[in-house]
């Protein structure tokens, strides 16, 4: 776990090593108006780890709460992001640096990200299973918890897939597939997959494309495959198990593209496409799916914004499930930059902080949580909007008690500090006004 961070002149607390669960995951969450940093501290952090996992470690920045030096730092590191705009580092020549995954939409090639981004996770799930097969296992189990059978079917096809491959095999020169205007079946591939950070070919790459278009030439195999991922591992409908990697290369090339990706119901066997669920259950199902081919325990996720495209319900039951589909892993820290009330609202009572990224303070999320949304809006954003129930609430009732009472007591001077000190929040055409300024008259006259 990571106590601690320094970050732009100032030390944030991620979790309270007093009231700490130990082995237990971990959830920090960073909240703040635009502008106050939660994507560039997820983006600082990451690069840490991204740039030192090979090299020596650096513990000036850092501060664990075990002694060993192993866990200085996590087995694995996952960025998590659905905008476009995030900030985290890119893994180099679209390979995973050891340790060290980005599950977000900016190196994706093509227009329609849904559907780009689905086949990123898809990938990453079966290189998941290639590498560890074990792993199918925990996928399942996620699966399980989600309301679906252990069985994803993925059909991927291309109408031009041996044409193109013709082309490779017979062009002299690789290069000259890029030149679309001769290669028309080459427009819709992943140009980007096959250059370096320098913007240089990587000939290795091209290399083996030719290679996989020969394997591929010879055994005379269709333009379509089938893959089904279960408890079991991968199952396909083709034979030799070296096209795997062959297989997983032209997925990332974008040579084969993702056609169909089904789940089963567990309630009456239902089968339906992904493409056809809604945004938001696609983005929870596609989001929880990517974390669990890379999770191990003693893992750091970083996620940014996590409630972009979700409904209200929608960013409830993520936190949920995100909370307790990786309950079975040990100390995981979750770190998550968001603006959205009801992923706080939801967190677990145990092991759940958040850090104000203006004022640097850390709380105790158990003080907020199954709250109101106006509540955390006035509480923990410090944006209560046009006439919060919540601050209405508490001028009510220091109205209605002073009323009776005739006197100011400790609660009511507490109540009247929190509407006092949002009133620099709100529109001067907000009614709250009028009842902060009869609240003041009667503090004046009875505290």
């Amino acid at each position: 776990m990571i106590e601690k961070y320094y970050f732009k002149g100032k030390t944030y607390q991620l979790i309270n090593q007093q009231v700490i669960e130990p082995n237990e995951n971990v959830f920090s969450i960073l909240v703040g108006k635009n502008g106050t940093g939660k994507s560039s501290f997820l983006e600082a952090l990451t690069n840490e780890f991204y740039h030192q996992y090979e090299n020596m470690r650096n513990d000036r920045l850092f501060d664990f709460n075990r002694k060993s030096i192993k866990s200085f730092f996590p087995r694995e590191v996952i960025a998590v992001s659905t905008s476009p705009f995030d900030k985290f580092p890119l893994s180099k020549l679209h390979q995973n640096i050891n340790g060290y995954t980005y599950l977000g939409l900016r190196d994706l090639p093509s227009a329609n990200f849904g559907i780009a981004y689905l086949s990123k996770i898809i990938a990453s799930l079966i290189n998941s299973i290639l590498n560890e097969p074990k792993q199918a296992i925990e996928i399942s189990k996620v699966l399980d918890y989600l309301g679906y059978n252990d069985t994803i079917e993925i059909r991927f096809h291309s109408n031009t897939l041996h044409k193109m491959l013709d082309e490779i095999l017979t062009t002299e020169n690789l290069e000259e597939i890029f030149e679309t205007r001769r290669f028309s079946s080459y427009r819709r591939f992943n140009k980007s997959y096959f250059f370096n950070d320098d913007e240089t070919l990587n000939y290795d790459k091209l290399r083996h494309l030719k290679i996989v278009a020969e394997r591929i030439k010879k055994d005379d195999l269709k333009t379509y495959f089938f893959i089904t991922i279960d408890k079991d591992g991968l199952d396909k409908n083709f034979r030799y198990d070296y096209l795997n990697d062959d297989v997983l290369f032209l997925i990332l090339s974008g040579f084969l593209r993702l056609r169909n990706v089904r789940l089963q119901s567990k309630e009456g066997g239902r089968t339906f496409s992904m493409k056809n669920a809604s945004s938001g259950e696609q983005s929870i199902i596609i989001g929880i799916l990517g974390i669990a081919s890379k999770i191990k325990d003693n893992s750091l996720i970083c996620i940014d914004e996590p409630e972009l495209c979700l409904h209200p319900q929608w960013q409830e039951r993520y936190i949920q499930i995100l909370t307790k589909t990786f309950s079975t892993y040990r100390n995981c820290h979750f770190i998550i930059a968001t603006h959205s009330p009801q992923i706080i609202s939801k967190l677990s009572e145990v092991n759940s902080f958040i850090i104000d990224m203006e004022t640097g303070i850390t709380k105790n999320a158990s003080e907020f949580i199954d709250h109101s949304a106006d509540y955390q809006l006035a509480k923990i954003f410090n944006s209560p909007g046009f006439k919060n129930e919540y601050l209405s609430r508490l001028a009510f009732s220091i109205i209605s008690k002073v009323g009776k009472s005739k006197k100011f007591d400790e609660e009511d001077i507490s109540n009247y500090n929190i509407i006092h000190n949002q009133m620099k929040n709100l529109e001067k055409t907000d009614p709250l006004f009028s009842l902060y300024d009869l609240i003041t008259e009667l503090k004046v006259k009875y505290a």
